[in-house]
């Protein structure tokens, strides 16, 4: 009789902390995809995509000065 009190109270206390890691994974949800506001996933989308924007406006930059030396090494030479 007494094994099963202690069974049944690790079952409380096992439900218990499901209980527990279930309120931590919806926290951890609305963190992730956000409540109302924009959660780490929106945040690091628009992270990504100014990188990705920036390194195609210093790619433009860079291009841009070769051909402007590019240009005056030539014109130099005529």
């Amino acid at each position: 009789m007494i094994e099963r009190r202690e069974d049944y109270q690790n079952l409380n206390g096992i439900k218990d902390d499901i209980q527990e890691i279930k309120a931590d994974v919806k926290t951890l949800m609305r963190a992730i995809h956000g409540n109302g506001e924009p959660g780490i996933k929106t945040r690091l989308d628009r992270v990504e995509r100014s990188i990705a924007t920036v390194s195609k406006v210093i790619w433009l930059v860079v291009s841009l000065f070769i051909t402007g030396i590019i240009t005056k090494v030539l014109g130099f030479w005529q």
